[in-house]
């Protein structure tokens, strides 16, 4: 059974719904759909159809090719317009709408599920990496959408069988309605701009926006991410907005509210902290925090830091809100896994791993670059030469030379690296004298370890002004024997 007034609320919706990709389509300046048969011609034959509609009677075959209609109509826009990432898949929530004023619950599930599928398809045939939180987001939307409005329909149909004033019902669901649509456009406001953060993040890595963006969307005074520091054993303080909340740094793993919550990996939201006693709570107490949000930084693996956001006044945070804090740390968590990741593999690339010290090609490159510093600057540097006697090249004795070659190095800017089983150490600002004292220094060390080798020694300037000459002439000093 199709009720009338169903149908007329469906009709409306439906103009509006192809009025809206339209001035949609031109406000992108996509106006070539005209040019495009799987636009035009489904576009047309809705039209055609909603004309008629208006002048016959409601049947429910006709609904199923209505939905049919409106689906297929849709998936070519969202097709046409970009796949996973075009904007247009908010109109399949006006076809999840028509579908719950039409079916009964399981009808209007199933459309749902269907319209889910294609989306999804959608995102596995994209070209770009698939968003997981991004499409997550979308399916709960369509399926929250879709509950909202069987729930209002079955309301309307109760009401159609009882008594009560009809306009008082439908001015009441409009009003549901108009909630549900305010409650989209806030949570599809949150969607993008989760959605923007990530590709700001990877683009550039610039974690204060994350933080700038949390204090523009719930309204906090204190925003701040902070990061453990492995090497340190403590907090710092990557990004901050609002209130300065310097404490925190320096704070270790376990210790106060923010360290329970990045050695447990749980969030902790309070509500009234003034009511709360405590030492953990006095800081925040002291910086007038009436409420309290600290979400993990979390990946499988472990907890990287936490994010903290601190409301002035009294906030109850609400489930949407603390998914959103939730999704915001699992993002800045994915972030800084990458972050180290890059680093350990670039760490790798420039590293021997036989002695730890530099490899050959990052040796040259940065003498390369040494170069044309101390000739712009017109100071010196030397380049030392050094290879073990041949009872001495075995694998043991050159990871032992790595060390001891690494401890004597002192220079912030001086670097070593290993060549098969020669080492080349390059001294930053040390004239031929200075470089003397580096080689007297490594004989000793090597002979109080019973190691016997040679060294060449070269300096820039004057010895020769490229980077190769300057390696040549230490390696024949060091074939010479000096």
């Amino acid at each position: 059974m199709i009720h009338e007034g169903m149908t007329k609320i469906a009709w409306r919706l439906r103009w509006l719904m192809l009025f809206s990709c339209l001035l949609s389509l031109f406000i992108l300046n996509r106006a070539d759909w005209l040019l495009r048969p799987e636009i035009f011609v489904p576009f047309c034959i809705l039209a055609i159809y909603n004309l008629v509609a208006g002048f016959v009677s409601p049947r429910p075959s006709l609904c199923y090719a209505e939905s049919l209609l409106d689906t297929i109509f849709i998936t070519a826009l969202i097709f046409w317009t970009g796949g996973e990432e075009s904007i247009f898949f908010l109109f399949y929530l006006m076809v999840i709408m028509l579908a719950g004023l039409y079916y009964r619950h399981l009808s209007a599930f199933l459309l749902t599920l269907g319209v889910t599928g294609i989306y999804i398809l959608f995102s596995i045939l994209s070209e770009n990496s698939i968003t997981i939180p991004y499409l997550i987001l979308k399916v709960y939307l369509f399926f929250g959408f879709a509950s909202i409005t069987s729930y209002l329909s079955s309301e309307l149909w109760a009401g159609i069988d009882t008594p009560k004033d009809t306009h008082l019902q439908v001015e009441d669901i409009c009003f549901k309605l108009r909630q549900a649509v305010k409650t989209l456009e806030s949570e599809s406001k949150k969607l993008s701009e989760l959605y923007n953060i990530s590709l700001r993040l990877e683009a550039n890595g610039n974690i204060g926006e994350v933080v700038e963006a949390t204090s523009s969307l719930l309204g906090s005074q204190l925003n701040l991410v902070s990061i453990f520091d492995e090497k340190t054993n403590r907090l710092k303080i990557e990004a901050s907005e609002g209130i300065s909340a310097d404490f925190l740094s320096g704070v270790r793993k376990g210790e106060g509210l923010i360290g329970k919550v990045i050695e447990t990996g749980n969030a902790t939201v309070i509500n009234g902290l003034s009511k709360e006693k405590g030492p953990d709570y006095l800081p925040y107490k002291n910086m007038g925090i009436e409420s309290l949000a600290l979400f993990p930084l979390s990946v499988p693996d472990g907890t990287y830091g936490a994010l903290v956001c601190g409301f002035t006044e009294p906030k109850i945070l609400f489930p949407q809100e603390r998914k959103f804090l939730s999704l915001m740390g699992n993002i800045l968590a994915f972030y800084l896994e990458n972050r180290n990741l890059h680093g350990e593999i670039k760490k790798l690339s420039i590293t021997d791993d036989l002695s730890t010290l530099y490899t050959r090609p990052y040796f040259v490159n940065a003498l390369k670059k040494e170069l044309e510093r101390s000739r712009y600057l017109k100071r010196c540097f030397s380049i030392v030469a050094l290879e073990p006697d041949g009872a001495h090249q075995k694998t043991t004795d050159l990871q032992r030379l790595g060390l001891l070659i690494r401890s004597a190095i002192r220079g912030k800017e001086d670097i070593a690296a290993r060549e098969n089983e020669r080492f080349y150490i390059f001294l930053s600002g040390t004239r031929e004298d200075g470089a003397m004292i580096m080689v007297e220094r490594l004989k000793k060390m090597f002979q109080e370890k019973g190691i016997e080798a040679r060294f060449g020694l070269a300096t820039y300037p004057p010895d020769v002004d490229g980077h190769e000459e300057l390696l040549d002439r230490a390696k024949k000093r060091l074939e010479e024997g000096r």
